[in-house]
Parts: C-alpha cells; sequence; structure tokens
C-alpha cells in the first residue's frame, strides 16, 4: 500500500510539473517562432547592406552630388589650400566642419585621388553606430539579444543601406556622438564622463548639425545630479564653442558664412515631403519606438535613451533644409531603432511573465512585418544614379572629353574636373541655385561667364532643351543664359554644351 501511495504521490508531483512547465514551453516556442519569423527579412535586408556597399565601395565614381562637392574638399585641404575661401570669380566651397575632410584627406595625399578612402570610412562609422546602438541597449535593458535586434534594425533601414558607403560625414558624426554617449553610459561619474566631450566634438565639427547627442548628454548629467550636471554642461559648451573661433579666422570668415550662414536655410514642403515617407514607411517602428519610450519613462530613473531618442528623432526638422536628402532621416530612425530594441529589451527579460510573453511576441511580429515592408532601395534613391557598367563607362568616356578639352569646364559634378587633372572655379554647384534664390550669392558673375562664353564647355545633367524646364542645381537666370549661349553637343546620362559662335 505504501509503494502504491508513493506512487500515485510521484504521478501527481509529475502532472504538476507539467503542468508548471507547460506554459513556459509554449510561450518559449511562441517566441522562438516569432524570432525565427524576423530573421528572415532581417537577413535579406543586411544582404542587400552588404551588396550595395560592396557595389559603392568598388565603384570609381560619383554616387551622390554631396560626394563631389565633399572630395574636391578634401583635395583643397590636402593640397594645403583653404576648403572655405571664396574666389571671386567663382564658387568655391566646403559645406561641412573640417574632422571629415582631414580624415579623407589624408587618405587622398597616401592612396591617391579616389573615393574609397572617404567611403571606407563612413561604412565603419555605419558598423561602429550599429555596435554602439547594440551597446546602448544591452546596458539599458539587459538583453544582449534586444541590443543585436537595435544595431541591425538600424542597418537594414533604408536610407542606412544607401548611405552607408557614400562619401559624406552623416555617419561619422553619429558614431563619434554615439560613442559620446556610450562613454558617458560606461564611465558617467567623476572626472572620466569629461572625456565623453572629446568625442561630442568630433561629432559636431565632422556635420555642425550633429547637436542631439551632446545635448543629451548634458541633459542626462543633470537629471543624475544637478550641480556635477551643469558643470559638465557648461564644460561642454565651451568646448563645442571655441574651436569655431581660430576656424572662423583662419578661414578668413569663410568657415561660418559656409558652414553656418549659408545653410540656413528652410522650406516647409522639403520637410512636410520627408516626414510622410517617414511616416508611412516606417510605421509600425515609430509605434515600437513609441513603446520602448514609455517602458523608459515608467522607470522614473535617469535613462540616457530616453533622452537621446526624442532629440535624436527631432532631427528630422533638418530635412526642410535646402537640398535635403533621406541622410536627414538617419538619425531618427537610429532613434528609434533604439527605442524598438529597449522595448523588446524590456519585454524579453520579463518572458516568465505571461503578459510581457505576449508583448515580446507581438514586438518581434511588428519587427518581422515593419522590415518586410520597408522597400526596395529604389524606393530610397534614384536607381539610375547607382552603380552600374554602363554609368561607369559613359563617365570615364566624358572625364576623358574634359581631359581634351583646352580651356574652362562648368561642371555640377567637380570630381570629374580632379579625374582629368582639372579645377573649376565653380565647385559647389549643388548649392548655387537655392543660395542665389535666398539672396546669400550673387550670381552676377556665373550670368556673365555664360553670356562671354568662358566656358569651352559644361557638363551638367540638366537638359535645357526641354520645353518643361526646371533646374535642380540653377536658378531660372542662369538656365536662361545657358539657352541663349550655349547648344547641346552630346545627350546622354549627362549633358554636353558648347559656346554658340
Amino acid at each position: 500500500m505504501l509503494r502504491a501511495g508513493n506512487a500515485r504521490v510521484g504521478a501527481a508531483l509529475s502532472q504538476q510539473r507539467v503542468r508548471d512547465l507547460l506554459p513556459r514551453v509554449v510561450t518559449l516556442t511562441a517566441v522562438g517562432a516569432a524570432g525565427l519569423l524576423v530573421l528572415w527579412p532581417l537577413v535579406s535586408r543586411l544582404a542587400a547592406f552588404a551588396t550595395l556597399s560592396a557595389s559603392i565601395l568598388r565603384y570609381p565614381w560619383v554616387v551622390d552630388a554631396a560626394e563631389s562637392v565633399n572630395i574636391q574638399s578634401a583635395f583643397t585641404l590636402s593640397q594645403g589650400r583653404d576648403p572655405y575661401g571664396s574666389d571671386p570669380r567663382g564658387f568655391v566651397a566646403a559645406p561641412y566642419p573640417p574632422v571629415y575632410l582631414v580624415l579623407s584627406g589624408l587618405w587622398l595625399r597616401i592612396g591617391g585621388l579616389s573615393l574609397l578612402g572617404g567611403r571606407v570610412i563612413s561604412l565603419v562609422a555605419t558598423l561602429v553606430v550599429a555596435a554602439l546602438a547594440g551597446y546602448l541597449v544591452t546596458r539599458e535593458t539587459g538583453g544582449r539579444l534586444a541590443g543585436v535586434l537595435a544595431g541591425v534594425l538600424f542597418l537594414v533601414c533604408g536610407p542606412t543601406i544607401v548611405w552607408a558607403t557614400f562619401y559624406r560625414q552623416d555617419l561619422l558624426a553619429l558614431a563619434f556622438g554615439l560613442g559620446g554617449l556610450a562613454w558617458l553610459a560606461r564611465w558617467p561619474e567623476g572626472r572620466r564622463a569629461y572625456g565623453a566631450i572629446i568625442l561630442f566634438v568630433l561629432a559636431v565639427y565632422t556635420k555642425q548639425t550633429a547637436l542631439a547627442a551632446p545635448v543629451a548628454a548634458c541633459l542626462y548629467m543633470i537629471w543624475r545630479d544637478r550641480r556635477s550636471g551643469l558643470r559638465f554642461a557648461v564644460v561642454c559648451a565651451v568646448a563645442l564653442v571655441l574651436p569655431v573661433v581660430p576656424l572662423d579666422l583662419l578661414t578668413r570668415h569663410g568657415f561660418w558664412r559656409q558652414v553656418v550662414s549659408d545653410h540656413a536655410l528652410w522650406q516647409v514642403a522639403s520637410f512636410q515631403k520627408f516626414v510622410t515617407r517617414l511616416g508611412s514607411a516606417h510605421l509600425l517602428l515609430l509605434v515600437l519606438a513609441a513603446l520602448g519610450l514609455l517602458a523608459l519613462l515608467r522607470s522614473r530613473r535617469p535613462s540616457l535613451l530616453a533622452v537621446y531618442a526624442p532629440l535624436g528623432f527631432a532631427t528630422v526638422i533638418g530635412s526642410g533644409a535646402v537640398g535635403a536628402n533621406n541622410n536627414h532621416l538617419l538619425e531618427p530612425l537610429l532613434a528609434c531603432s533604439l527605442l524598438a530594441g529597449v522595448f523588446v529589451g524590456y519585454c524579453g527579460v520579463r518572458w516568465q511573465q505571461p503578459r510581457y510573453a505576449a508583448a515580446l511576441v507581438v514586438a518581434l511580429l511588428l519587427v518581422a512585418v515593419q522590415v518586410a515592408r520597408m522597400g526596395a532601395v529604389a524606393a530610397w534613391y534614384d536607381a539610375t544614379l547607382l552603380p552600374s557598367p554602363t554609368r561607369a563607362e559613359r563617365l570615364a568616356q566624358v572625364t576623358e572629353m574634359i581631359r581634351q578639352a583646352d580651356g574652362e569646364i562648368l561642371t555640377d559634378d567637380s570630381f570629374l574636373l580632379l579625374r582629368a587633372g582639372k579645377q573649376g572655379a565653380y565647385q559647389n554647384v549643388p548649392m548655387l541655385g537655392a543660395l542665389a534664390s535666398a539672396g546669400r550669392w550673387d550670381e552676377a558673375n556665373l550670368i556673365n561667364d555664360l553670356a562671354t562664353r568662358r566656358f569651352v564647355l559644361v557638363v551638367i545633367d540638366t537638359d535645357v532643351t526641354r520645353a518643361d524646364l526646371t533646374g535642380v542645381y540653377w536658378s531660372p537666370a542662369v538656365l536662361a543664359a545657358l539657352q541663349q549661349h550655349y547648344r547641346l553637343l552630346y545627350r546622354d546620362i549627362l549633358f554636353t554644351y558648347v559656346a554658340q559662335r
């Protein structure tokens, strides 16, 4: 009888264990299935990231117009000349601070004239941003997989895939800024905390609008301890402002004019367009980000990401700048990726509680759907400008034509001039029309140059023979002068004009 009783007790205990374990097994199965559903679209998007990055790294020609301006500025600096100087008969301008230009200029000095150096810097910076995003989310939530998800989410966003390897400042500035935040997350107290300020200075002097990270750091430090936080904020502000004076004096006020003043142009239509694009393509990511922010705020403790993410998202206001592109969505998307990772991590570390397990499954399903509907690369950039053998061959032919031309050339791609061993007076053409329309630059000299047929060739991406002519970089007055005094010679991926006689 005793044995029978023990058997009955053992059977009852076994059944109880099964009943206790069953919810966990079901939960783990559901979370695992949701995780697998996330994995496939993420891997597919990462493959697109790797493929396009490798393609652009190998491509020897400019893809984005700003690449031309940046390499021209870096080349000018590498030759020991002022990239912020003014030409009385042209327009020579570096519209960004010098850190990226110095780094890419050093590569030009060592490796010769090539876009590869600046593009490698951008790609490495992109990967660093993803790694730092993962680090910050992991420290915030304790969930390593949530940190990995946050970093990967940023990498698979359409603007990141496109801009990751451009010869541009955007990702390096983000890397320095996030590096400063990661520094503070690791060493928020004592003198060590001030080391983050060096990274914030590098961020702002890589791209002048990279202010979200240092402002967030100051607010976070004040949140932790008002007195020491205010000291940190004062030191940070002084460090950010101090370099302006020597830079402006060394460049004869060109630095302030071209980096700050000439970029204070904003338009509502551009802002609305990019905000609409951000919302329509990333609605579910925005929802997850909102949930992540709520989770951070509910804890009622000082949180670096709770301060930075809203400020990072607010940088979308920069998309209203004249000439803005999808690169102005990079920091808002980074902020959303961080907060989405926070929400997943917040639920993940509490997965044994049914409501958090359910929230985790729903969050992962939302991520899967969001990544799947982010859209092709062509939705974020003109596919005709992306690397192709045909385009490369045509650009090589145009460069040879420029090399053989006897006289000055006007072009909106100054890299073609550099490859041909020539320099142009008008080097930052993408800004000309906007600055002229705003009254910031007198285009009378350019109009006169066209009227007097100063240029033996004009090589641009605008067809002035079209009846519905609208210029991307050119004002109506310049286009009218070009129509009057030049005729179309070749119609191809670029349009080549010669003076009318």
